[in-house]
């Protein structure tokens, strides 16, 4: 005959019956964290294991992964020409994104801080001419080949195959004319006995001679631009007799308009100007060059 349970011992029951529940709670938890957990491994130095993240494993897989047989510059360019709104790396601070044309606002400013940094106030022009500094901003033709247009700044500038090939022309042409000026000036000197003929010397061999022969006016040519520019001096004439070092300063220091000029007569005065000031156009340079033959004189208190 079963015996009927008493009031008490329910009350003992309720309460042991609540302690194994929730004992099991907390083990079926523990159980289904175990399983959720990320896979570790060992700490190299016995402490903490290291949780392996899933992107870290993606990464690894990436490193130790087979070269592409693609050249770098086709990937570049298909990069490129896939993400056209990414920058590629190294390119200047403000600059627009590649296959993006710049926005009228953006072209303007970079032409104003253009114009700013070639025409300083007179407070600067001052200061300039005390240490004999110019400034140029030319075309890079002072090397022995001339410059060429890459895929990276057709990308960049979104420059068209008549565009593309105009710039090249041009700066091939300016790179002839500067390569004949140098001919014809060094000419005019009569070189050291058994010297090399003027005309096997590269453009930079001869860029060099111009500018530290003794006698060839280069040095004084600085201090003339420095000074003709901080009084607002008219500059001598093309015809003026003037020794060849002065005469290859003077012309560093049109090239640049004569270069603009040259490409706004097919592009037009806004695109020309784009294609000389942008910070893409790696086919310009912008340099100065100071030092007076003699100490600069005090700047007044």
């Amino acid at each position: 005959m079963a015996s009927s349970s008493s009031p008490d011992s329910l009350r003992f029951l309720v309460p042991l019956f609540s302690a194994t529940l929730s004992a099991l709670v907390v083990v079926g938890t523990y159980e289904v964290r175990a399983r959720v957990r990320r896979p570790t491994t060992s700490a190299p130095d016995g402490g903490e294991p290291a949780v392996e993240h899933p992107q870290e494993r993606g990464r690894a897989g990436v490193r130790s992964a087979t070269a592409s047989p693609l050249a770098c510059g086709d990937l570049r360019r298909r990069y490129l020409l896939q993400c056209p709104h990414d920058l590629p790396v190294g390119a200047p601070e403000g600059a627009p994104p590649p296959g993006a044309s710049p926005t009228p606002g953006s072209a303007a400013r970079t032409a104003a801080e253009l114009s700013a940094w070639l025409n300083p106030k007179p407070a600067e022009l001052d200061d300039m001419a005390r240490r004999c500094e110019i400034r140029f901003e030319m075309p890079a033709i002072t090397e022995n080949q001339p410059p060429a247009v890459t895929d990276e700044q057709v990308v960049a500038l979104s420059l068209s195959a008549r565009e593309r090939a105009l710039l090249d022309r041009t700066l091939r042409d300016m790179h002839t004319e500067l390569r004949g000026f140098a001919q014809r000036a060094l000419a005019e000197g009569a070189g050291p006995p058994g010297s090399t003929p003027i005309a096997s010397w590269t453009v930079e061999d001869m860029l060099n001679e111009l500018q530290t022969r003794p006698g060839g006016g280069f040095e004084e040519a600085r201090e003339k631009l420095a000074q003709e520019r901080a009084t607002g001096a008219a500059p001598v004439g093309p015809n003026a007799q003037q020794p060849a070092g002065e005469r290859l300063l003077r012309s560093w220091a049109t090239l640049g308009d004569h270069f603009e000029r040259q490409l706004a007569t097919d592009l037009g005065t806004e695109r020309a100007r784009q294609l000389r000031a942008s910070p893409q156009a790696g086919w310009m340079n912008r340099f100065s060059q100071a030092g007076c033959r003699s100490e600069p004189a005090p700047s007044p208190q």
